[in-house]
């Protein structure tokens, strides 16, 4: 079992991917309780019942959701409330538990694997932020922690009689209330303390977590992305600065650089989209990781390489903009003109139109509208510094004198196979 294992090299090769994994995990649940597969024409909803991690494999580097002998799938139009079939263990949700007043136990639906899942999370937690190797024991600590009296029983559930289990409430309050916690820590914990509502009708869709999940995995592969760029960039490698600023850009249009809850519409990640719309742009920032990790090794050997750097770097930066609908694509290229306008650096920028690096290859891929976009941006960068020069020839203490009859678009032609 994973969680028991000392290491997650039996599995994973690093954490991450055991975050990355979760809102697979996550999704697997949704499609369960929207079954509604387009090859066949079936609509119906469902319910798992049973999930705890020992009903969790690890396969391939995949979290996969197994045992499907209680699971049950009803028409669309019926609800998936039912008599709790069966089940047992610490995992099971409140309404599950016989009522004190007559011991009967509750109609139970999608939202009781909701709570299965919150505690399964909330133990991956203990896993992941524990020191590397003793995830296991802080696992096997969080389940000795929860041991309460049940009624007449010794208990490891994650709620008491009236309310969530005491020691579930110190785990995930170490990471919501600690402002030293790590982002993706805090979020996970926020998260847990959604998803375990004492009331079914507070708790949260299976698709609404798959998309928080997504999330939270997806901006720490990009906070280590710009932490590579912080550690790279020079001052005279305007290709750098460019893709730093394009993938900061891109980050706040689908909202990587927001906290999880804080997003707001329209960015991208407020909406479900299809697991392959997921798996694509997972994989895109996977190689981004990978080519920034790859540069800063290059920059830490040779601070001034005779060669372009960003090259390959562009075009996967490239693909994550392209993946946006028109509207997005033009709002980021507006927002890279702004930037760029607004550097207190205006004059290296300037350097746009005599940069040789950035003019004289070809990426595939390239098209007239990144031409277009490099000249516009060249031209008006030119015109801010036009306009500052003639704005300060007014002042006594200016000696700059400007000739406006020369004055003109930059001189330098704008390569052909240059692009944004």
């Amino acid at each position: 079992m994973l969680l028991l294992s000392p290491n997650t090299g039996t599995c994973f090769s690093a954490s991450d991917d055991v975050l990355a994994s979760l809102w697979r995990l996550s999704s697997a649940i949704e499609a369960v309780h929207n079954f509604l597969p387009d090859e066949y024409k079936v609509r119906k909803i469902g319910c798992r019942y049973d999930i705890k991690p020992k009903n969790i494999l690890c396969m391939n580097g995949k979290l996969v959701l197994s045992d499907f002998g209680l699971s049950r799938l009803r028409p669309e139009e019926e609800s998936s409330r039912s008599l709790f079939p069966r089940g047992e263990g610490s995992y099971i949700a409140p309404e599950c538990e016989p009522s004190d007043k007559d011991f009967k136990p509750a109609r139970v639906g999608r939202a009781s694997d909701i709570w299965s899942f919150g505690c399964v999370l909330s133990e991956v937690l203990a896993y992941l932020s524990a020191a590397p190797g003793d995830g296991p024991d802080a696992v096997v600590k969080f389940r000795e922690a929860r041991k309460h009296n049940l009624g007449p029983l010794i208990s490891r559930h994650f709620h008491t009689v009236d309310g969530i289990a005491p020691a579930v409430i110190d785990l995930l309050s170490k990471y919501t209330a600690d402002p030293s916690s790590t982002a993706v820590f805090k979020s996970l914990a926020l998260l847990i303390e959604e998803i375990l509502q004492f009331d079914p009708e507070n708790r949260p869709s299976a698709s609404t977590i798959t998309r928080r999940l997504y999330q939270l995995s997806q901006r720490d592969v990009f906070d280590k992305i710009c932490v590579n760029f912080e550690s790279c960039l020079a001052p005279l490698d305007l290709d750098l600065q460019i893709e730093f600023r394009r993938l900061k850009i891109w980050g706040e249009i689908v909202g990587l650089a927001s906290e999880g809850r804080d997003i707001q519409p329209p960015a991208w990640l407020t909406h479900c989209h299809s697991h392959r719309e997921y798996e694509d742009t997972q994989e895109i920032l996977r190689r981004c990781l990978v080519e920034t990790q790859n540069i800063r090794m290059q920059m830490d050997k040779n601070r001034n390489p005779p060669y372009k750097l960003a090259y390959h770097l562009q075009s996967i930066l490239d693909s994550l903009w392209d993946m946006q609908p028109d509207h997005a694509k033009r709002s980021m290229a507006s927002a890279l003109e702004e930037s760029i306008l607004g550097s207190q650096d205006i004059t290296d920028l300037l350097g746009l139109q005599e940069h040789n690096d950035m003019t004289s290859h070809t990426v595939a891929g390239h098209s007239n509208q990144r031409l277009d976009n490099y000249r516009r941006v060249a031209y008006l960068a030119t015109m801010k510094e036009v306009a500052v020069a003639v704005t300060n020839q007014s002042s006594s203490n200016q000696d700059l004198s400007v000739d406006r009859s020369s004055l003109g678009p930059p001189t330098t032609k704008v390569n052909e196979k240059a692009r944004l």
